[in-house]
């Protein structure tokens, strides 16, 4: 950081969870923010089965629960 600047950057990543019944599978906790503490939010899009969703995870708010 120069100067007291904040540094911005943007990284996308994909993954995908198979598992033989999905309709057991009810939410996915993010520990990334163990690992990597500096990072502020995670813009979520989900998919399972015929639903869909779109929320921003945080590390006080970790969790995508899938309704």
């Amino acid at each position: 950081h120069k100067n007291g600047e904040e540094i911005h950057s943007d990284i996308e990543v994909n993954y995908k969870f198979s598992c033989d019944d999905g309709s057991k599978l009810i939410s996915i906790s993010m520990i990334l923010f163990n690992h990597f503490p500096a990072i502020e939010k995670l813009k979520t899009d989900w998919i399972k089965g015929n639903k869909q969703g779109s929320l921003e995870l945080s590390s006080d708010s970790r969790t995508v629960i899938f309704r």
